[in-house]
């Protein structure tokens, strides 16, 4: 396992890639998963596997793809960050 400051090399190294994707750190997401819609936190950029980008969400140490994702209006991450 990687740590963070290797993570962090990582993700310099990949300059403006993960926004291009549609990621940014300390988002919130509505994932479309197959039993519903849940609410998730960025927690870190993985990569990509299979022409699929990847990401870590809060609470999981599961990839979650960024396609079956949609980021939520950024005026709203505030009252989200207040459930955790």
């Amino acid at each position: 396992m990687k740590s963070y400051k290797e993570w962090c090399r990582v993700l310099l190294k990949m300059g403006s890639e993960p926004r291009k994707m549609g990621y940014e750190l300390g988002a919130w997401y509505f994932w479309e998963t197959k039993s519903g819609t849940l609410p998730v936190k960025a927690r870190s950029y993985l990569g990509m596997k299979d022409d699929r980008a990847y990401m870590l969400v809060e609470g999981s140490d599961t990839g979650v793809p960024l396609d079956e994702c949609q980021m939520l209006d950024p005026e709203m991450w505030p009252s989200f960050d207040k459930r955790i």
